[in-house]
């Protein structure tokens, strides 16, 4: 006789037989052995009602175990991730260089900043893009360039000067001419005065 054909004890089907129910299924489990068929639909079908009937429940419960599969998983993912760049190190240069041509300016540029201790208002990526499409993309310095393509970053009011780091503060500038400028101000460089 299995497990789940003995009969239920409380409820409106005392004495019926557990097979195909959920209290089945579960006889199953506490004896340690698969659960047959009838009980694992039955069981089933009673998570999809009670999912049903508690959605936010549900959804919490759910929630917890992500995190449990995160947390039981994630030194085996770590692992496996550490030997894919071991094994592919060109791929993982690759990777990081795509990177940093998108957000290593920008975490160099707030992290000077919170070094310095200077206000730091966050803006986005596109806000970004925006705001150096004021300057049609190019060098607003033109120090050593005819207003080239610019890809970096210059702080109008230098961060050592105590500038801040927003977008009001930050135009386009080619490397060259960034490095030329360096801390100074546009007064010093005389381009304003």
């Amino acid at each position: 006789m299995m497990v789940c054909e003995s009969p239920i004890r409380n409820g409106s089907r005392k004495g019926e037989s557990a097979t195909g129910t959920n209290a089945g299924r579960a006889r199953h489990f506490r004896a340690g052995e698969p659960s047959c068929d009838a009980c694992l639909e039955a069981a089933y079908e009673y998570n999809r009602q009670w999912g049903a009937a508690h959605p936010e429940k549900r959804k919490a419960n759910m929630r917890r175990a992500r995190a449990k599969r995160y947390r039981d998983h994630k030194a085996d993912a770590l692992a496996a991730s550490r030997r894919w760049a071991v094994a592919n190190p060109d791929k993982r240069r690759a990777i990081e260089r795509r990177w940093d041509a998108v957000n290593g300016k920008a975490r160099n540029a707030r992290r000077q900043a919170t070094l310095a201790k200077v206000a730091t208002i966050p803006f986005t990526r596109v806000q970004l893009d925006q705001r150096f499409s004021m300057f049609g993309h190019r060098c607003y310095l033109r120090l050593r360039c005819d207003g080239i393509e610019a890809h970096g970053v210059d702080h109008v009011i230098p961060i050592s000067r105590g500038g801040p780091h927003c977008l009001s503060n930050l135009r386009p500038a080619c490397q060259p001419c960034n490095a030329a400028k360096g801390a100074k101000t546009l007064e010093q460089l005389g381009i304003i005065s």
